[in-house]
């Protein structure tokens, strides 16, 4: 579903298996959940720990400018 409200539908009396999630609200809570995750992971570590953090940070991030698609 896209732009659903709400954004996830679940009636066990149509289906116990079946389950609508918005394709926006699945995108946006995502990256809320990788933010958050970000956010507690260098609260929690010092210098040191923050430095090996950022190296393995950089090695999981990639970036393709969008004229080379």
């Amino acid at each position: 579903m896209d732009q659903s409200v709400p954004p996830i539908r679940f009636n066990p009396n149509v289906s116990n298996e079946l389950v609508l999630v918005s394709v926006t609200a699945r995108r946006d809570a995502l990256f809320q959940g990788i933010d958050r995750f970000l956010i507690d992971i260098y609260e929690h570590i010092d210098s040191s720990e923050a430095r090996v953090a950022n190296m393995r940070f950089e090695t999981l991030v990639h970036s393709c400018p969008t004229n080379e698609l």
